[in-house]
């Protein structure tokens, strides 16, 4: 049985595949419209283009961050001159006296979501001194931006391992 298009059935086709085009590029636009908020935006700001990573973190930037989901956190991320998220400088070279661990990892690494006092890196850092009774520092030189491990490799031969780590 051959199906033959009349012209008010073609023109219905078209006008039905015209108005889901017109439906998509609307959703497009709103999508893209609610996604850059003034939330997207300070966390954007916390960026930098970088030479080894994809980006890494501004140094000495104070950016305060609000989840995307309507309560869940606010924290206020703070980076130092030498661009680690962290309160305290690191000195180079490292004193004798210091057990020095440089963390890489990815946005848990680096405490997404949590102040300072709360991430992986002070909560270790806290505990090793305690334990073995000796300095410890922790680095956080995690990012959460979706680093890549051949980009922290790089970054470990270029400018972490300087840290003695």
């Amino acid at each position: 049985m051959h199906t033959i298009l009349t012209k008010s059935s073609s023109k219905k086709i078209v006008f039905a595949f015209l108005g889901l085009l017109v439906a998509l590029l609307f959703s497009e636009v709103y999508t893209r419209i609610s996604l850059v908020s003034e939330k997207k935006l300070e966390a954007v700001s916390l960026w930098k283009p970088d030479s080894i990573l994809a980006q890494s973190l501004k140094p000495s930037t104070e950016v305060t961050l609000n989840s995307r989901v309507r309560g869940e956190f606010t924290t206020v991320v703070k980076t130092t001159s030498q661009g680690f998220r962290d309160t305290k400088l690191f000195e180079i070279p490292k004193p004798q006296d210091t057990y020095r661990i440089l963390m890489l990892g990815d946005s848990f690494a680096f405490g997404y979501g949590v102040n300072v006092d709360e991430t992986f890196s002070k909560i270790l850092e806290s505990n090793l001194t305690k334990r073995l009774d000796k300095k410890v520092e922790v680095i956080n030189a995690s990012f959460a931006d979706g680093t890549t491990w051949d980009e922290y490799y790089l970054f470990l031969k270029e400018r972490g391992l300087a840290f003695q780590p």
